[in-house]
């Protein structure tokens, strides 16, 4: 069965030591950009994709991606570590 998704995505980054990313905020970022130059697929009702990722590696993981009026990417978290930057 298929599940209700717009979008399925991976990202890779072995040589940052990185195997799979099963939520990629940033590689998401990218997405909008790339869709409406390639009008690869047409906008969802109220212009909100749903975005799958980690599914296989079985840590599902489901983002929203929103376009407009801004672009605005999120979804419900667990929070597994904290930290802050600082300049030296």
């Amino acid at each position: 069965m298929a599940r209700p998704h717009h979008i399925h995505a991976r990202m890779f980054a072995p040589t940052n030591g990185v195997g799979e990313d099963l939520a990629t905020g940033s590689t998401n970022a990218c997405l909008p950009q790339y869709i409406g130059t390639h009008s690869f697929l047409p906008t969802p009702a109220g212009g909100v994709y749903r975005v799958e990722q980690g599914y296989e590696v079985g840590r599902p993981s489901l983002l929203r991606l929103q376009l407009a009026p801004r672009l605005e990417i999120g979804g419900r978290v667990f929070k597994t570590a904290r930290g802050a930057l600082t300049r030296e």
